[in-house]
């Protein structure tokens, strides 16, 4: 009797775990009706992130520019073709202690069409010639700061890295 009742809970733990298996199965499939329905989860909003903040040569000896690269992680495209960055480089006491501001400003950047989700631009964000020559600077880079763009979440839209100056050469 006891087999019974355990074969019972079982079969109806099956059945009532079977339908949301069969749903979610079909949500994984790639049709465009199932991506609609999986923006629609996620709000079809697009998602900017900033991965990295590099330097790169210039096109004279000597002069070197910082970039930032931005990703769309979001569902969608940015609706608009432009896209915002504020940098902000301050100075570090001791290579710790964030002091003063050295360089701030606000930058528009063309990006084609928008950015499709997955898809990443390499955006300038300032010239070396606008820096001090000595010291250890903190970078921080905020794109689509005045949320021009609806997106997902701003809270991601952040991202801080610090380099070196020797002689004006930046490490």
């Amino acid at each position: 009797m006891n087999k019974k009742i355990l074969i019972s809970s079982i079969i109806a733990v099956v059945i009532l775990l079977l339908p949301s298996t069969i749903v979610m199965s079909e949500l994984n499939t790639d049709t465009a009706e199932d991506i609609e329905i999986q923006n629609i989860i996620n709000n079809g909003l697009p998602d900017l992130i900033i991965e990295d903040i590099f330097i790169r040569f210039g096109s004279m000896i000597g002069d070197q520019i910082f970039d930032c690269t931005i990703k769309n992680i979001g569902d969608a495209k940015t609706e608009k073709n432009i896209i915002e960055t504020h940098t902000t480089v301050r100075y570090k006491l001791f290579g710790i202690l964030p002091l003063s501001i050295v360089f701030s400003e606000t930058t528009l950047h063309g990006v084609g069409l928008g950015l499709y989700p997955g898809e990443s631009a390499t955006l300038s964000i300032v010239d070396d010639y606008e820096l001090p020559k000595f010291g250890t600077y903190s970078f921080s880079c905020t794109v689509n700061p005045n949320k021009k763009i609806g997106e997902y979440t701003y809270s991601n839209n952040r991202y801080s890295e610090g380099f070196h100056v020797l002689f004006g050469y930046w490490f």
